[in-house]
């Protein structure tokens, strides 16, 4: 059997703007199956059920640290990186994420 692939959703799923939403909504509706999806999301905001074959990574204060762990967490774990607003990720996660 195949193995499954590992995708990184470099957006907080329990904020709400219309790049987090469209992560939240990948990683609820995606093929667990096919793939397992990895997350971020913030501890100060409200706290979302669970979601089944999903792994959230969660980032405290202080946000600028941790939310850089975060992401490199989330893209050393990944095979496959979606960045919804790259404007906002420091380029040396982009540089990374080619590797």
């Amino acid at each position: 059997m195949k193995s499954k692939l590992n995708i990184f959703l470099c957006g907080y799923i329990n904020v709400i703007n219309a790049q987090n939403l469209n992560c939240l909504s990948i990683a609820k509706y995606i093929d667990k199956r096919q793939f397992h999806v990895h997350t971020l999301s913030l501890n100060s905001v409200k706290r979302l059920d669970p979601i089944e074959g999903v792994s959230v990574i969660n980032c405290m204060k202080p946000y600028r640290i941790s939310i850089l762990i975060g992401m490199v967490i989330g893209i050393l774990r990944c095979d496959v990186a979606y960045f919804p607003k790259h404007i906002d990720t420091p380029n040396f996660i982009l540089f990374l994420s080619k590797f």
